[in-house]
């Protein structure tokens, strides 16, 4: 599978992730972390409107690095444990570090610097699974 690069399975995957991550966030934002947040003063419409879009646009562009990092290690032998392994990977590279001087600077509360930290971990493993769906070889390329 190394060596050549499939444009449209990038896009594919990119799509898939981006979905995915975007589904998984809104029950994580409105149900576990929500009463975990202090009463937050509403903001003007057109700041939240900016907010959402430059939230969406920043889950587009680690939808598609995440993807594209994928297709640079992908061997196509193991399916759904590939995924399981880049995603944790991943999510270790990137969560973890944030989290450190989070916990050290006690911006947020440490239960909810912990919780957001596991879920976000939850969330890049079954990212990577998501994509290695999308990779996983037809039944034709198998045979």
């Amino acid at each position: 599978m190394k060596g050549t690069f499939d444009l449209k399975k990038w896009m594919y995957g990119t799509l898939a992730v981006f979905v995915f991550i975007s589904l998984f966030e809104y029950p994580v934002r409105h149900w576990i972390l929500a009463p975990m947040h202090p009463e937050i003063p509403s903001a003007a419409p057109e700041s939240t409107m900016l907010l959402r879009i430059a939230i969406y646009l920043g889950r587009l562009i680690f939808s598609a690095v995440f993807a594209f990092v994928f297709t640079k290690g992908y061997e196509g032998k193991s399916g759904i444990g590939e995924g399981l392994r880049f995603g944790l990977w991943i999510g270790l590279l990137v969560y973890l570090p944030a989290f450190i001087p989070n916990i050290v600077g006690g911006i947020s509360p440490a239960d909810q610097l912990i919780v957001r930290t596991l879920l976000s971990l939850v969330e890049s493993v079954l990212s990577g699974t998501v994509l290695s769906l999308v990779y996983r070889p037809n039944a034709s390329a198998r045979a």
